[in-house]
């Protein structure tokens, strides 16, 4: 479909404002023969543009950054200013931009920096913190396109509720990250923001739908953002990029603010939620957002107040793995990872039981897929089409009884406790996070393993494990020829080493409303996969 002069003239628009919102000096060139962006963090490339020193604290999370703010080691001006170049680097080797007002955001952590001065207080929690926010959710005075050209203009005139709590409580906002035309797909890829890659691999996707979250703070341009969850939209950018994020149970946190082409439906609820740097700085991000009670300021919200620091653990846990879904088989640094975190928990002294999981494939598709655009999406086809505006592929493909679902898990948790040794029910559920540690470009991934746990209203959280190594991630698997989402998912593998150095992510799932519980249990795990010698390479 050829483009009209109205979209073209968007486009444009946009992609002009964005690059001149960018200092000349901090501007880099980015080589398209360079598929891995990693090299793009250190000095040797863009020591022209951040200090050693700025190049530090840009790898500190959140909670430590903090901790320099409000004891006086570094100012909120330095600490934006550094994010701040690091996103310009990021827009110009993965993409991850949609809005910039750099300039806005220093000016108010220099107001930040002279409150601190002249009282010696901070007026939150997130005094100074730099912190991005994903494209569909409103921050006053910016454009919200989600993705979508027909919304080119679209300037919310308020903060989201989300948002607000953030910038009441200190944070900087200074951005905001792309995501796919409409907002459900795997990819973040529109025709007003082009295509978001991946923090590890250029020829790979970020994720989606908080693709640009997922590369941006995977770039080290942001230490904590927000984004989205409905199918995946928190985890599956959180494990391609190699971070940490949550997708708590519905209705949880606010979303009055937050644009969706689809307000009316109620089969399956956004969650929002965080993505960061390390999993202290998600439990930072849940316990500011509800202390502030939101309920009182969107009436969707439970009443729920959080207790992280009173929910206690058993001494050992009682832990289900989900191998595979019996519909797609993951690639081998996906079991692998699976091994490792089980082999580390089983050291640990925890039980770890073999969790079938035959409804977690094509009968979950099956449930949820309706549930998505109950009206069978005619509303996206109106908007896209109505405007001439070119279909992304992975949007197009996608437009084609959840209680009882639910109360049929419930019944078969409550009956883990006849399989386990302890005699005691499942704590969690650890499982893959996607069939693959990212996917290339234009891919239609099969969303069974993210999907469930929205179906489910399971609150979820990724913990990295390792990085994907083709030397010893061989695989002899033969798909099932009857089943094109399997054979599509063999035939992306068959140069594992495209994969090569990606992090690799398992999930973590606990029971609706055990967000404080769920985010506790993936913290022990955390720190045992560290202790033993895993995780990521930062």
């Amino acid at each position: 479909m050829s483009l009209n002069g109205l979209l073209i003239d968007h486009i444009q628009e946009k992609q002009q404002r964005l690059k001149k919102a960018i200092p000349e000096a901090w501007k880099v060139e980015a080589d398209a023969s360079i598929t891995n962006p990693r090299i793009y963090l250190e000095a040797d490339k863009v020591g022209h543009i951040l200090s050693n020193e700025e190049l530090a604290v840009t790898k500190y999370d959140a909670v430590e950054i903090l901790s320099q703010i409000h004891s006086g080691r570094v100012t909120s001006e330095f600490v934006t200013t550094a994010f701040c170049k690091r996103a310009a680097v990021a827009y110009a080797v993965t993409n991850p931009l949609c809005e910039i007002f750099f300039d806005e955001g220093i000016a108010r952590a220099k107001e930040l920096d002279n409150y601190f001065k002249e009282t010696g207080k901070v007026v939150g929690p997130l005094h100074g913190l730099p912190i991005s926010v994903k494209d569909h959710i409103d921050v006053q005075g910016k454009d919200t396109n989600m993705g979508l050209t027909a919304w080119y203009g679209n300037v919310a005139e308020q903060h989201a509720a989300s948002v607000q709590i953030l910038y009441d409580t200190g944070a900087v906002l200074y951005c905001k990250t792309s995501m796919p035309q409409a907002g459900m797909a795997n990819e973040t890829v529109s025709p007003i923001h082009g295509t978001t890659k991946c923090a590890y691999n250029t020829l790979l996707t970020s994720g989606g739908s908080s693709g640009g979250e997922g590369s941006l703070i995977g770039m080290f341009g942001s230490p904590m953002g927000v984004g989205t969850d409905i199918a995946g939209s928190i985890r599956s950018p959180a494990s391609y990029n190699g971070i940490y994020g949550f997708k708590p149970s519905e209705r949880r946190l606010p979303l009055l603010g937050e644009r969706t082409t689809d307000s009316g439906n109620v089969g399956i609820l956004v969650s929002l939620g965080p993505i960061a740097r390390s999993l202290r700085d998600c439990e930072l991000f849940m316990r500011v957002m509800l202390h502030a009670e939101p309920w009182n300021v969107d009436p969707a919200v439970l009443r729920m107040p959080w207790r992280f620091n009173e929910e206690k653990l058993p001494d050992k846990l009682t832990i289900g793995v989900v191998r595979w879904d019996y519909f797609v088989m993951p690639h081998p640094p996906i079991s692998r990872a699976l091994d490792i975190a089980v082999d580390t928990l089983r050291k640990a002294g925890h039980e770890v039981i073999e969790w079938e999981a035959k409804e977690h494939g094509l009968p979950s598709g099956n449930v949820i897929l309706p549930l998505f655009y109950p009206n069978g999406a005619r509303h996206v086809f109106d908007l896209i089409d109505g405007m001439g505006e070119p279909w992304i592929g992975p949007i197009r493909r996608g437009m084609k009884d959840n209680p009882v679902f639910r109360v049929d898990y419930a019944r078969r948790w409550n009956e883990s406790a006849k399989l386990t040794a302890s005699g005691r029910k499942l704590d969690a559920i650890i499982s893959p996070t996607a069939t693959s540690v990212s996917l290339p470009h234009d891919f239609n991934r099969w969303p069974g393993y993210t999907h469930i746990w929205n179906l489910l209203d399971y609150p979820t959280s990724v913990v990295g494990v390792t990085h994907a190594d083709s030397e010893v991630d061989a695989w002899d698997y033969q798909p099932d020829r009857n089943n094109e989402r399997d054979v599509a998912n063999w035939e992306i593998y068959k140069d594992p080493s495209l994969y090569d150095d990606c992090p690799v992510a398992t999930s973590i799932s606990g029971r609706t409303g055990e967000d404080e519980k769920t985010l506790k249990m993936t913290m022990v795990i955390d720190e045992l996969l560290k202790r033993a010698g895993h995780g990521l390479k930062r």
